[in-house]
């Protein structure tokens, strides 16, 4: 999805590219889905994440996945995947919360992001993967250009920027 088109087109001849048809959404979906995602396909390269469906505040005023629940998740998904295929953890993207009438350079960032974050560079690190930091990349490139009208979803330039960054990562790897 999203930038995932960009990357297979980059790649080409270069490395198979392979991502789930529909959204992977949070974390605890995405260790429910490890055999058929992972395992079944037997990549020689995971670059993986998760985290910003996990920081969806729900009506009860917490994360649909807890913090606690994501570290878990987390180190469950890479103790799966073992030492099988080379690992990229990418960091989530910023995300900003829509504030009506006002310029996207004025909404509050959704610091859940930066917390997701955190904890999961802590465990990625203690495992020794290599890291993509989307997070800065976006930053780095203009988040305002970077991001749609909603605060979270990239504009094409964003995605392209992502792009980049993906397959400079894969590159290295190869």
């Amino acid at each position: 999805m999203s930038y995932q088109p960009l990357v297979i087109e980059k790649l080409k001849g270069q490395a198979e590219v392979w991502g789930p048809e529909a959204n992977c959404r949070h974390s605890f979906w995405a260790l429910h889905h490890f055999n058929e995602w992972v395992q079944a396909r037997n990549p020689d390269i995971l670059h993986f994440n998760f985290g910003i469906h996990d920081t969806v505040i729900m009506p009860d005023g917490k994360c649909q996945i807890v913090l606690e629940q994501y570290r878990l998740c987390l180190e469950r998904f890479i103790g799966r995947a073992g030492n099988g295929p080379k690992m990229i953890w990418a960091t989530s993207t910023p995300r900003y919360r829509k504030q009506e009438g006002q310029p996207l350079s004025q909404w509050p960032k959704w610091t859940e992001i930066d917390d997701y974050n955190a904890a999961a560079l802590e465990i990625v690190k203690a495992y020794g993967l290599a890291v993509n930091d989307l997070h800065q990349v976006i930053m780095d490139n203009d988040y305002i250009k970077c991001l749609q009208e909603d605060g979270c979803h990239m504009t094409d330039f964003g995605k392209q920027v992502l792009c980049d960054a993906v397959v400079k990562a894969i590159r290295k790897l190869l």
